[in-house]
Parts: C-alpha cells; structure tokens; sequence
C-alpha cells in the first residue's frame, strides 16, 4: 500500500566535462512512497520566530536512484507541485548500530525558468 506521493526524476542523458547536459532528451523514472516536507534555513533566535523556508526536503526509499544533477518533478495536484533541483548530495539514513537504512532525505529548490 502507497502511503506517499510518487515524484519524477529527470536525469539528462549524457553531460560534457562541465556538467552541462550533451542532448536535449533526459531519461525519466518515477520513485514511489516519497515524502514531502519544508525545508528550513536559520535558527530560532525570538519566541515565536522560526527559520526561513528555503526549499523541500524530499524523503524517499532506501536504494532510490536520485543524483546530484537530477530535477524532481512534483505532479499537479500536490500543493508543492512543480520542478526542483536537488541541492547537494542525497543522504542516507542509516542505523551506525544495526545498519537498518530506511531512507534517503534529499534538499531541493525550485528550478529557475
């Protein structure tokens, strides 16, 4: 049973030395059971005063396939629908005393344009 949303990624299909993408045509893959959650920058300095929303954590399985260099596409319908990028590396979470790793949290931004 699904208990979260499905989320695209887009990777392009092949990049030069830079990092910029070679071909116009991406390959796509969905990753099932991701959860979506703001994603805040700052510190709590005042009561009642929090962090700025700078983007989205994105949860998602252990094992799914999402790179540095992918966009994550959020369907219509979803309050945070649209494209983003992922910010930095995705990390694992993983137990150091029993090696359980029940997922991958990754920063996202909007994608400009």
């Amino acid at each position: 049973m699904s208990r979260g949303i499905t989320v695209t990624v887009v990777r392009p299909a092949s990049l030069d030395d830079n990092g910029d993408p070679l071909t116009t045509d991406p390959a796509t893959h969905e990753v099932e059971d991701c959860i979506i959650a703001p994603r805040a920058e700052g510190e709590i300095h005042d009561r009642g005063r929090e962090g700025v929303i700078v983007g989205l954590s994105l949860y998602a399985p252990a094992g799914s396939d999402i790179g540095r260099l992918d966009l994550i596409v959020i369907a219509e319908g979803d309050p945070n629908a649209g494209t983003y990028e992922v910010e930095g590396e995705p990390g694992e979470w993983r137990s150091p005393w029993t090696g359980w790793a029940p997922g991958i949290q990754v920063a996202l931004r909007r994608a400009q344009g």
